[in-house]
């Protein structure tokens, strides 16, 4: 009695962690497409971060070159 106890709750178990694992599988796969629709969505934005970053970066780098260049003394 003691054993066939045993197994049945084996059993459960194991369906249990075979149930959790295939949730689990189902996850991951949900949270893959999330992150990719996310990527999709994202990947323009932090394209035209990066061109407006650099344009950023030459004007500053503009601005840079006339405050440090040499200034003619007046007269």
């Amino acid at each position: 009695m003691f054993v066939v106890l045993s197994l049945v709750l084996v059993v459960i178990a194991l369906g249990v962690v075979g149930a959790a694992a295939i949730s689990l599988r189902g996850g991951v796969r949900s949270l893959r497409a999330a992150v990719g629709a996310a990527n999709d969505r994202l990947g323009p934005l932090a394209q035209e971060f990066r061109e407006e970053s650099a344009a950023t970066a030459l004007e500053l780098e503009a601005v840079a070159r006339t405050r440090s260049s040499p200034r003619r003394p007046p007269g």
